[in-house]
């Protein structure tokens, strides 16, 4: 959707990595713990909330990405059909 750029590691490389650096190691599992997190939260959100709760979460957590990022994207993001984000929208 957007231009970007990708760092690719072989797992031999980034082992390497681990190995030589402990800032590196402790920056990588801080990362991949906080995504962790975010990924259980989005969990329980999908369980447990409204459309139009995860919707108003997704803004507040997103704010630039839904100007960005076509509706049907947010939507499959969100686990809702785009109609129904579209409901969400005209009521908000």
């Amino acid at each position: 959707m957007e231009d970007s750029q990708v760092l690719l590691l072989a797992q031999a490389d980034l082992e390497t990595n681990y190995a030589e650096s402990s800032v590196f190691e402790r920056y990588m599992r801080l990362l991949l713990q906080s995504r962790e997190v975010a990924l259980q939260e989005r969990v329980n959100a999908t369980l447990s909330q409204t459309s139009g709760e995860k919707y108003q979460h997704f803004v507040r957590q997103y704010p630039t990405i839904v100007q960005r990022v076509p509706q049907h994207v947010i939507a499959f993001y969100l686990g809702i059909t785009p109609e129904s984000l579209s409901r969400v929208r005209r009521q908000l």
